[in-house]
């Protein structure tokens, strides 16, 4: 929990004036600290949720340099603090982000800071639990080891195809597991994401209960209050929160990517032109996470062109920034599988390393799931109903899919014929955006896989925005006028403060108990050695039921299925693979 918890302090000193920099150079000033401080002594929320939004701009454009320095280099501790620093010190050197943090700090008491600190023990205390998701054993951790101890190694998709999946979220994580840890430090990053999310429904539910609260302050509210319900209610969700699973920064970004379109209705236009850059950007950079982002670039990239069509210049600008931030993915799947985009065959090249056809094919079958899940049906029955009625029985989380989703559809008229009635409806358009994120989103998963972890984030978005807008239409008036005796309590406050953050930490330390100096290992992979050409390799004993885990790489789930060999034997792993062809 120790490990977590420092590592966590580091990333926010180093992502906050990261973040803060990359927007003021967008052109996007967005106040951190509310005009009206909460008192030092009341344990409110000292910030606005936009502080939380741009620390999250700073976690990713780490992710997308530590994923681009990954070509050339390992991961290394050292190597990952660099990048950080370094990124940080340019930031900094901006007169605006120093003003920004110093009015941070100033706005934040010790009260505030043990607030923050509590949120913190609830994050760590709930992943520092044991990793027991499934994909962290297949690929995810195995990955995070090539990254660290290898960089980006060519052909590496020969020995386990997962491993050719692209991800800049593990590279962002590769610096904070060296080998000493033994997989201990595998969930650190959702981890953070986790008390991001704790701050920004802290500081969302401060500017609601002051009444000053927004459209985007009861979207976030009520985004994140579905969110963390689903997260702690389902021990499916939960499971892959403790793991370093690239699903969990996607659901979040589509509410990341949400809340500014949404803070882009409020702001002058050159903050809202600005603010078409950072989405855009956050669009591409969700794709370098996952291929299941595609939807955040679409809505982010249309809505780039609503507000710059008329600006050449700011077209090519916009293209040039999304194809910075794809370039290093692209490489990457070139490498170690011959197609930037594995597992689609789009723009795949034939090289000495890359995967057979077949393989992407088979693995596309996997994860899509529809026809190789559930088979065909009976003689003379529809596919179709058969179909959603075996997804349907397939469990509570595919009830409660469904369930969002017809929610969705009743909240999306609702919202269309308040948007419609409205006087504002033509310069309040993000919610447009928001409900065609929300669909566009649910369609295009739901269609590629009846995984509902693919597509969570952005089945809640419009029902979140259904929330949001009738929580500032019909319940903030009625709560203005409500008597609130329990927020004048006067002397009393700085006890009540110190004693819930208090009690916080005595429950967590119990929860987290016996890991408080660091998470529990990975679970142990019973393994075999093996022999292919000139590599030694291991794979688990029991094949099709054991996974990798914390077996040290290479490990592939199976004796190899090609002929392999070391692309450059004298440089030995960190040299590479390719297939030995039958006329060799």
């Amino acid at each position: 929990m120790l490990y977590f918890l420092v590592m966590w302090a580091l990333l926010l000193l180093l992502c906050l004036p990261i973040g803060l920099g990359l927007a003021h150079r967008a052109g996007v000033r967005l106040a951190c600290v509310p005009e009206d401080v909460p008192h030092p002594h009341r344990l409110m929320c000292p910030f606005q949720p936009e502080a939380v939004l741009i620390t999250w701009l700073g976690v990713l454009g780490v992710a997308i340099a530590l994923f681009s320095i990954s070509l050339w280099v390992p991961l290394s501790p050292l190597v990952g603090l660099a990048v950080g620093g370094g990124l940080a010190a340019i930031a900094l050197r901006q007169t605006s982000v120093r003003h920004d943090l110093q009015t941070l700090r100033q706005a934040i008491g010790w009260r505030q800071g043990l607030g923050m600190g509590a949120l913190a023990l609830l994050a760590a205390a709930a992943t520092v639990q044991p990793v027991t998701w499934i994909d962290t054993g297949l690929y995810h951790y195995g990955t995070i080891r090539w990254l660290a101890d290898y960089g980006t190694v060519v052909g590496v998709a020969l020995i386990h195809d997962r491993f050719g999946f692209a991800s800049s979220w593990f590279a962002l994580a590769a610096p904070f597991n060296p080998v000493i840890l033994d997989g201990r430090g595998t969930a650190i990053a959702n981890g953070f994401l986790l008390w991001l999310l704790l701050l920004q429904g802290w500081a969302a539910l401060t500017r609601i209960v002051s009444s000053k609260a927004t459209i985007p302050d009861w979207f976030g509210a009520s985004s994140l209050g579905l969110l963390i319900a689903l997260f702690f209610g389902s021990s499916l969700m939960m499971e892959i929160v403790v793991s370093p699973s690239p699903d969990i920064p996607i659901i979040l970004l589509a509410i990341l990517l949400s809340s500014f379109l949404l803070i882009s209705d409020e702001q002058n236009p050159m903050t809202a032109d600005g603010l078409a850059f950072v989405i855009l950007g956050l669009g591409a950079v969700a794709v370098t996470v996952k291929l299941s982002g595609l939807p955040l670039l679409a809505i982010g990239g249309l809505f780039f062109v609503g507000r710059h069509y008329q600006k050449p210049r700011s077209l090519l600008v916009g293209l040039g920034l999304v194809t910075i931030i794809l370039l290093p993915m692209t490489i990457f799947g070139w490498l170690t599988s011959g197609c930037p985009l594995y597992p689609s065959s789009v723009m795949c090249l034939d090289l000495p390393w890359s995967l057979p056809q077949d393989a992407g094919e088979e693995a596309r079958a996997q994860i899509h799931g529809w026809q190789l899940w559930f088979g065909s049906p009976p003689e003379g029955t529809p596919w179709l109903p058969w179909v959603f009625r075996e997804w349907i029985s397939l469990g509570i989380t595919n009830k409660l899919l469904l369930g969002l989703g017809l929610l969705s559809t009743v909240a999306t008229m609702l919202l269309l014929h308040r948007w419609w009635r409205s006087p504002y409806r033509a310069v309040i358009r993000g919610p447009i955006w928001v409900s065609a994120l929300g669909l566009l989103g649910s369609a295009f998963t739901l269609i590629l896989s009846p995984l509902i972890r693919f597509g969570l984030g952005y089945l809640i978005l419009i029902p979140a925005m259904a929330i949001a807008w009738l929580g500032h239409a019909w319940i903030e008036p009625r709560w203005q006028r409500l008597p609130r005796p329990g927020l004048q309590l006067g002397k009393q406050w700085p006890w009540i403060s110190v004693g819930l953050v208090a009690a916080i930490a005595a429950v967590t330390t119990v929860r987290g108990y016996p890991n408080l100096l660091l998470p529990p290992l990975l679970p142990s992979a019973r393994v075999t050695t093996a022999q292919m050409q000139d590599i030694s390799y291991v794979h688990p004993i029991d094949v099709g039921v054991d996974l990798c885990w914390d077996a040290p790489n290479p490990c592939a789930l199976g004796p190899l299925e090609w002929e392999v060999r070391l692309r450059q034997p004298n440089r030995g792993l960190a040299g590479g693979f390719e297939r030995v062809l039958p006329n060799e």
